[in-house]
């Protein structure tokens, strides 16, 4: 009936994507009730989902993606925590490292303040590295344990090669790291490859043509 478990979950679940956008006490509010009460049911799919968004915002997100992957008896749900934890950990660990850089700290400091006095304060404290091992074993599980699973539906790839993708964007993509090899043709038509460019100053600019802003 419309007054049931799920409907209310349902209900919950609106109002977290539908009022806490500017409001990370309701949200961690929210993600407590669910945390509580409806770690089984499929309504609360789409927040697992989404949780690592509010990676810097507090600690709520993080206890309920925690809770699900100890404690949910829906395997739809534990799974997409799983992987969803790993994005959250790696999430935190990207702004504790940003926050503490001499040149990008400056500004990312002063966008965190807008969301919170103590978040400045809570992100410094973290360990950046600790927190990429707990992302990589959250990974690492998901690609073991959930590899074959789409909990969210035929629409979205396999959770193995979500968690795959997240490892590679780890190992390879992140600031600091040697960019993988890129192939192509240049404005004239002629074979280069990023590696011909090495110890320069290279910028890389990725469009589309049916990017109208791109093409702009």
């Amino acid at each position: 009936d419309g007054s049931g478990p799920a409907a209310r979950a349902e209900l919950l679940v609106w109002a977290r994507f539908a009022t806490t956008e500017d409001d990370p006490e309701l949200a961690g509010v929210i993600d407590d009730m669910l945390a509580e009460r409806y770690l089984d049911s499929d309504a609360i799919l789409p927040v697992c989902r989404h949780a690592w968004n509010d990676a810097v915002k507090g600690t709520h997100a993080e206890a309920l993606l925690r809770a699900a992957v100890e404690r949910s008896k829906n395997l739809k749900v534990r799974s997409l925590c799983c992987y969803s934890l790993g994005r959250h950990q790696k999430e935190l660990a990207l702004a504790a490292r940003d926050l503490n850089d001499p040149v990008r700290g400056a500004i990312k400091g002063k966008y965190f303040e807008r969301i919170g006095p103590a978040v400045n304060q809570r992100l410094r404290a973290l360990d950046p590295q600790k927190l990429e091992r707990e992302a990589e074993a959250c990974f690492d599980r998901t690609i073991k344990e959930f590899g074959d699973l789409q909990p969210m539906g035929k629409d979205f790839a396999p959770l193995g090669e979500q968690a795959s993708g997240m490892m590679f964007q780890m190992h390879h993509l992140g600031i600091g790291r040697t960019a993988p090899e890129i192939q192509g043709e240049d404005i004239d038509g002629k074979p280069m490859k990023l590696s011909d460019f090495r110890g320069k100053v290279v910028v890389v600019s990725f469009w589309a043509t049916w990017c109208g802003p791109c093409m702009g």
